[in-house]
């Protein structure tokens, strides 16, 4: 947990958000002074404390509970400016940032959805958690993945949609220039659980090159793993927000026919999603 808060703490002391927290202080200076549970919230580290024992309490929540929670949260800090420019900023990237060890983009939904609820919001302040609300509910699991077009290996046009008709579908967007995604499709394609599946032809998989840039593409395609499919996105679908792309590389798994069972995943929940699927399969086979 200390490591937790820490990171809350130094986000919001190194962030464009640290600093919309100190100009609220300097212009409330002359402001009247507000109930002491928000002033408490004023401070970096108890409010660090209060955001981070919330997102745990919200995890394991029923939604009507976490949502609860959430909106008394921001309802505390919305009796003072600093307080709540502090809290907001603290939610908002401790949710949200793909380094947070705290993200979840379940109660990143239902904070977002209580902050466009609080009266006091003006329309300019809602424009932006509108925007990123609307981007936060796409591709969510138990819906069907968007569609895009998109080159394969060998020139051919192609769709996510022929891609996922045939069973479970392993969908990676990734960036060749990027040493973690070399790391990570590394460890991808070296996963025994995925190269049964493959094996077994129970999982395909789709590594999708977004960037644009077609010459990296074509000069890298080549070292990608032989057994998965290689794409280069056709449909700008990051620059167009089809999906949310925080940080390469970002993986979906599939269910047949495109429906999402787990959205920007990592490997190890990706594994034991695949062996749960495996299960059930053979259940459904003997029953």
């Amino acid at each position: 947990m200390l490591s937790i808060v820490l990171f809350a703490a130094v986000l919001c002391a190194c962030t464009p958000g640290g600093a919309r927290h100190k100009a609220a202080a300097a212009s409330e200076a002359d402001a009247p002074a507000p109930a002491a549970d928000s002033l408490c919230l004023r401070d970096p580290q108890r409010a660090a404390g209060r955001v981070a024992a919330l997102i745990g309490q919200c995890a394991g929540a029923d939604e009507r509970t976490a949502r609860a929670r959430l909106g008394e949260l921001l309802a505390e800090a919305a009796r003072d400016s600093v307080s709540f420019a502090l809290v907001t900023d603290l939610l908002e990237r401790c949710l949200d940032d793909p380094n947070s060890p705290l993200r979840n983009e379940s109660c990143y939904i239902l904070y977002l959805e209580e902050l466009l609820r609080m009266p006091g919001l003006s329309e300019t302040d809602r424009l932006g958690p509108a925007c990123r609300l609307e981007l936060a509910r796409r591709n969510r699991p138990g819906t069907v993945a968007a569609d895009f077009a998109y080159l394969d290996r060998s020139g051919r046009r192609c769709t996510l949609r022929d891609a996922a008709a045939g069973g479970r579908l392993l969908l990676i967007f990734y960036d060749p220039a990027c040493s973690h995604c070399s790391e990570m499709l590394r460890e991808a394609a070296e996963s025994p659980v995925i190269l049964r599946r493959i094996e077994r032809r129970e999982l395909a998989v789709l590594a999708v090159y977004t960037e644009g840039d077609r010459r990296l593409w074509e000069a890298t395609k080549g070292a990608m793993s032989a057994g998965w499919e290689v794409g280069f996105d056709l449909d700008r679908i990051v620059e167009r927000e089809v999906y949310s792309v925080p940080a390469m590389p970002v993986m979906y798994l599939l269910d047949r026919g495109g429906t999402v069972l787990l959205k920007d995943a990592f490997l190890p929940e990706i594994e034991a999603r695949l062996i749960d699927c495996h299960d059930e399969d053979n259940d459904g086979e003997n029953d």
